[in-house]
């Protein structure tokens, strides 16, 4: 083989290489996947370039992808050591954007956390005014105290022209204002045999921030509330509540409605109509307040109510 074309070959094994040489870590889209993702990139001393969950995988041209088995042990260590390292409200807001169905999320998450741990773990305390008083100070040997850096603390959560922690911020906005909007178009109906359901389709998965709302309000009453969008039902028993994953529910499987509850729905869109000022109809910040996606879950949105079975 000629010099030239000995080149040429390296170059193209060199790209080759560089071409699959991206990493990417795929878990299964749930909360402790996700911290046992970054419990693992610690542990083999990996970066990846990307974090996927698998249900919405679609990996880039080049990536290695690498499965990541969601381990509660690990997640815990993650959670427990971040809370330490950045504080109690920037676990909230690593939490909190976990649940935004925007594809970045759990990449965000992954880089938020990671950014945190080397704050705190890069934290200088040798010129801080409150070292003498600060438990997290660093001892004589230079290691870190046992709690988290007020500064670093105070990073976290204010620092929004960071990219890493603005990111995160927004996701967890966004999801806090979803969550609000289930606490006010959520709609239960009663059924035959006692429970109260619930539909609803967020865009986030924002069900178990709202789960412990209901509970408190609804007592000892046992109610279910589905997720359509995520195929995730939040489930009270009266006394405690579980998340199931539920692939749909069959409308012919549930009991009937009440008749009480026929009474009710009725009732609620007459009123809904009644105090309505039609000189004062205002379409566009109607859908601006009450998204459109919740529309076909509201008893006063719907033009013609189901027929209620009577069983």
């Amino acid at each position: 083989m000629s010099p030239r074309a000995q080149d040429v070959a390296d170059t193209a094994a060199t790209g080759a290489a560089e071409l699959y040489d991206e990493l990417a870590y795929v878990f299964d889209g749930t909360l402790e996947g996700l911290f046992s993702a970054v419990f693992v990139s610690y542990e083999r001393h990996e970066d990846p370039a990307d974090v996927l969950p698998e249900g919405g995988l679609q990996a880039r041209l080049g990536q290695h992808l690498s499965r990541i088995d969601a381990d509660p042990e690990r997640a815990g260590r993650v959670r427990a050591g971040f809370r330490a390292a950045c504080g109690a409200k920037a676990l909230a807001y690593a939490e909190r954007a976990a649940l935004s169905d925007e594809p970045g999320a759990p990449a965000a998450v992954f880089r938020y956390i990671r950014h945190g741990m080397a704050l705190n773990a890069s934290r200088g305390c040798a010129r801080c005014r409150r070292r003498r008083s600060c438990p997290g100070a660093s001892n004589p040997q230079g290691r870190p105290g046992r709690a988290h850096c007020p500064k670093v603390r105070g990073a976290m959560a204010s620092d929004l022209a960071h990219p890493v922690i603005g990111a995160v911020h927004r996701l967890a906005r966004s999801v806090f204002v979803e969550r609000e909007h289930l606490l006010q178009f959520i709609r239960f109906e009663q059924l035959e045999d006692g429970l109260w359901l619930a539909r609803c389709s967020p865009k986030a998965n924002a069900v178990p921030l709202v789960m412990d709302h209901f509970a408190g309000r609804l007592n000892d009453q046992p109610f279910v509330i589905y997720d359509e969008a995520h195929r995730l039902a939040g489930v009270y028993d009266g006394r405690s509540w579980v998340l199931a994953p539920v692939d749909g529910l069959a409308e012919d499987a549930l009991p009937g409605r009440t008749a009480e509850e026929a009474v009710m729905q009725q009732a609620w869109r007459r009123f809904y109509r009644a105090v309505a000022v039609e000189s004062r109809y205002n379409p566009e910040l109607r859908q601006r307040l009450m998204p459109q996606r919740f529309w076909r879950h509201l008893t006063e949105m719907q033009e013609d109510l189901p027929a209620l079975a009577t069983r």
